[in-house]
């Protein structure tokens, strides 16, 4: 969730403006049941699994870890971008979309 959150940092936290509120509020929702268990109703407890909390710490580096490739990859394609559109371009920010204008 970190590296999808990432696509989203431009366009600050809430969602309803593009932002990073969902892909958070899953990590932390993921963090949380990493931490403190399944609980009573779930198949882990059907099963017989039992995790003691260490797992949540290797849960949350594995997952740091994985994000971390695309993040670095993110990044060096935003420095390749110009941050300033030519004069005839119509720049969409949103969709990453230019539209040449015939002048």
């Amino acid at each position: 969730m970190i590296a999808a959150a990432t696509t989203h940092m431009r366009n600050g936290l809430w969602s309803q403006n593009g932002g990073y509120e969902t892909p958070l509020l899953y990590a932390v929702t993921a963090l949380g049941v990493a931490f403190t268990g399944p609980g009573g109703v779930s198949l882990d407890r059907l099963f017989g699994l039992n995790w003691p909390w260490p797992y949540g710490l290797y849960a949350a580096a594995l997952g740091l870890l994985a994000a971390l490739p695309f993040v670095m990859m993110r990044r060096r394609r935003l420095a390749k971008e110009p941050d300033q559109p030519q004069r005839n371009d119509v720049w969409h920010p949103k969709q990453r979309l230019r539209i040449r204008i015939p002048v």
